[in-house]
């Protein structure tokens, strides 16, 4: 379903760039914008690695990412790798991350 959402935002932006795609608090995002700012989440999100000097607590991260992203794209639940599972090309197995996020 996520991947469904994305690509017909994807598509969205490539057509439509300028239409409304989401209301929220009165204001008015373009599918443009929702497009950029889901790509600034995905780069966000992927530099996200563990070091021993970082606090990586969800609330620490929260906060790094408010610098980078509107609050509506911040996300609401967090979950903790050693390192992201993989399918067998050595990409991130989404389908293994979304079933783990189900679990909680």
């Amino acid at each position: 379903m996520a991947e469904l959402l994305q690509q017909l935002v994807t598509r969205q932006a490539e057509w439509r760039p300028e239409a409304v795609a989401l209301v929220m608090n009165g204001a008015r995002i373009n599918y443009a914008a929702l497009e950029d700012a889901s790509n600034r989440l995905a780069r966000q999100l992927r530099a996200v690695a563990p070091r021993p000097d970082f606090d990586s607590n969800p609330t620490t991260l929260r906060l790094a990412l408010s610098k980078a992203l509107p609050s509506y794209m911040l996300p609401s639940r967090w979950m903790s790798f050693e390192r992201l599972p993989q399918n067998g090309n050595g990409k991130i197995d989404r389908r293994a991350l979304r079933e783990r996020f189900q679990q909680i």
